[in-house]
């Protein structure tokens, strides 16, 4: 699908227009794109591998479920379905970064208590 047919149906959605098949359309569409996002981060450093599917899922039930604020912007400021995809398909990988960095700070709190107690 072409960014411009994904912003249309993405604007009938937003004004209660769509049917059932053009969401599940747009609903494809979006997924297919954020795991395009999430795999240009992967080739970036940006996101691990063996995250890839859960980012474009999550991102794709984010922007799916807030269709409402995506026209909630300036005239000047508006922007494609796609540009507002890849926004929020990289709010996901921030989040799985910092995710990311607090369990590998767990895991190295409780390795450092495991060797305290037996050495």
């Amino acid at each position: 699908m072409e960014a411009s047919a994904a912003s249309l149906i993405a604007t009938k959605c937003l004004l209660g227009l769509a049917t059932d098949a053009e969401r599940e359309r747009l609903a494809a569409h979006t997924r297919s794109e954020a795991l395009k996002v999430a795999k240009w981060c992967v080739k970036n450093g940006r996101l691990a591998p063996a995250d890839v599917e859960d980012v474009a899922q999550d991102a794709t039930i984010r922007a799916m479920s807030h269709v409402s604020s995506w026209r909630r912007q300036p005239k000047d400021r508006a922007t494609s379905w796609n540009t507002y995809l890849n926004a929020i398909t990289l709010h996901v990988v921030a989040d799985y970064g910092r995710r990311s960095v607090r369990e590998q700070k767990l895991l190295n709190e409780l390795a450092g208590e495991i060797d305290n107690e037996y050495y």
